[in-house]
C-alpha cells in the first residue's frame, strides 16, 4: 500500500485490534505482520504511540547482508543439488551474472 501510495512515510496505522476486527482476523495475524513490516523497516512502532509508515527505508547492516545472501546461496545450491545441477556450473553461471553487472555498472 505505501508503494502504491495509498499510505505515505508517516501515516499512523490502525492498532493490531483495530485492524484485526476490521479484517476480520486473528489479533495475532495482525501483529505478526506488524513484526515484519518492522523488521523490514517499512514500519515504525513506538511504546504507546502506535505504528506509522516508516520515512524511508531502513538500511540494512553488513551483518544482515551477509546473512541474506548466504541464505539465498544455501537456497541455490539445495535446488541445485535437487535439480541435478553439477555446483561447477552454477558457480559459473554466477560469476558470469557478475560479470554482466559489474560491466553494467561502470
Amino acid at each position: 500500500m505505501a508503494a502504491s501510495g495509498v499510505v505515505k512515510p508517516g501515516d499512523r496505522l490502525p492498532t493490531v485490534r483495530k485492524l484485526a476486527a476490521n479484517l476480520g482476523i486473528n489479533r495475532n495475524t495482525v501483529a505478526r505482520a506488524y513484526g515484519l513490516l518492522r523488521e523490514e523497516g517499512l514500519i515504525v512502532t513506538r511504546s504507546g504511540g502506535g505504528s506509522s509508515v516508516a520515512e524511508g527505508p531502513r538500511r540494512l547492516t553488513a551483518r544482515e547482508k551477509r546473512a541474506r545472501i548466504r541464505e539465498s546461496v544455501d537456497r541455490l545450491a539445495q535446488e541445485a543439488e535437487q535439480l541435478g545441477v553439477e555446483i561447477d556450473d552454477v558457480v559459473d553461471r554466477l560469476r558470469k551474472a557478475a560479470a554482466k553487472l559489474h560491466r553494467g555498472s561502470r
